[in-house]
């Protein structure tokens, strides 16, 4: 993509606007032993633009994510029994405690307990609430994938369809790399992502080498990382700039083709100032203000 191609497709920022209408995104996922996955989520989906983030993680790590976090609110759903996964109504309790919400980013880091793959039921049943889901957020889905499809296979069964208008496109992007995406095409039968894509009436972000995007109108295949962003976290760097650009009013196949571009180039910029070899996540998220500043030129 060319510079004028990434501006064109970048959502505008009104002179007058406050940090609600610059998009609100609510970050959900963590673990114990995954706690820096939605902060570093978090931080990348501020640095592209978010006026609002949001970090909802479970009880046991709570005070671990606001220790890395000076301008993101921390809440969560405690669960008195199951400290490293979210209440059975966490999202209730969610929407009550923020004025106002644009988007979701759910599972960097987050458990496969069964209250957040209920969460995850709940977020898809959440009238069409945008979402980006990764990482752990992949593997609950892909549960709920299986079971709809065994009891669709049923003849004596009905199933409840994941959300409200199964033949709608949903204003969802799924990034998986390539162990996620095979555990998607097993519970689905899809043959490829894009099929995946259409099959599921979503936007498909397939990472690697060449990240390719399976959407409703084409597919887009992108090289504009580079093998030095193979690092842990790198992924759920991605997610936050995807997240941030539809809170912001980015369509769906827009926001994941401006989040890979703007990832990859970001990446690319870090390699140069670190090393191929010594590059971390955060660098990628570091170098996102000056790749945004020659887009638009400022």
């Amino acid at each position: 993509m060319t510079d004028k191609e990434l501006l064109d497709l970048l959502p505008p920022i009104p002179e007058d606007a406050h940090k609600y209408q610059r998009g609100s995104l609510l970050v959900v996922g963590g673990s114990r032993r995954y706690f820096g996955a939605p902060v570093m989520t978090a931080l990348a989906a501020e640095r592209t633009g978010a006026g609002y983030v949001s970090l909802a993680v479970p009880p046991s790590i709570e005070k671990s994510a606001q220790a890395h976090l000076l301008t993101v609110p921390i809440i969560t759903a405690s669960d008195e029994e199951h400290e490293d996964a979210f209440a059975p109504k966490a999202l209730d309790q969610f929407q009550a405690q923020l004025k106002h919400l644009d988007a979701v980013a759910y599972g960097p880091g987050l458990s496969a307990h069964p209250n957040n793959r209920q969460l995850l039921k709940d977020l898809l049943s959440a009238n069409n609430l945008p979402l980006v889901i990764d990482a752990s957020g992949l593997f609950l889905l892909s549960q709920l994938l299986s079971d709809q499809t065994a009891a669709d296979s049923s003849a004596a069964s009905k199933p409840t369809p994941l959300r409200p208008d199964p033949e709608a496109w949903w204003t969802i992007i799924l990034t998986p790399h390539a162990g996620e995406l095979a555990t998607l095409l097993k519970a689905t039968g899809a043959a490829n992502a894009s099929q995946l894509a259409q099959k599921l009436k979503v936007t498909v972000v397939s990472k690697g080498p060449e990240t390719v995007i399976s959407a409703a109108s084409k597919d887009w295949a992108s090289n504009s990382g580079t093998v030095g962003m193979a690092k842990a976290g790198s992924g759920d760097v991605l997610t936050g700039i995807i997240a941030a650009l539809i809170a912001q009013g980015a369509p769906t196949e827009d926001a994941a083709r401006l989040g890979v571009e703007i990832h990859g180039r970001s990446g690319r910029l870090a390699e140069q100032q670190t090393s191929r070899r010594s590059m971390v996540a955060r660098d990628i998220i570091e170098c996102i203000p000056e790749i945004m500043r020659r887009v638009e030129g400022i």
